[in-house]
């Protein structure tokens, strides 16, 4: 029983400061994808087709 609150406390423990290191700005990780987004057709928003 003990072992068993142990690992969940330490389970706890690690959660808790893996949220600290979140982060919710806007950051772009791969500009190659970012570049051929930006390059795509859309309509309202969201990527369509090329119409040929």
């Amino acid at each position: 029983m003990e072992e068993e609150r142990a690992r969940r406390e330490a389970s706890v423990l690690r959660y808790k400061e893996k949220r600290q290191t979140r982060l919710f700005s806007k950051k772009i990780r791969y500009q190659v994808r970012k570049l051929n987004a930006d390059k795509r057709p859309r309509l309202k928003g969201r990527f369509v087709k090329r119409v040929s």
